[in-house]
């Protein structure tokens, strides 16, 4: 399954919470503005959830 499918749910892993998120890398981090807008809310649905 794709991982921006899995993006948004929550999963746990040996009895850990996961937090599925795209993973941007390379020279193409610079061209896809719309996978920057993913990352950015990924960290920030993150953060929120460590300030919790």
């Amino acid at each position: 399954m794709s991982t921006y499918k899995l993006r948004g749910q929550t999963f746990t892993y040996r009895g850990r919470r996961v937090f599925p998120s795209y993973l941007q890398a390379g020279p193409s981090f610079f061209i896809e503005k719309s996978k920057r807008r993913m990352i950015a809310e990924d960290l920030k649905a993150a953060l929120a959830l460590l300030q919790a």
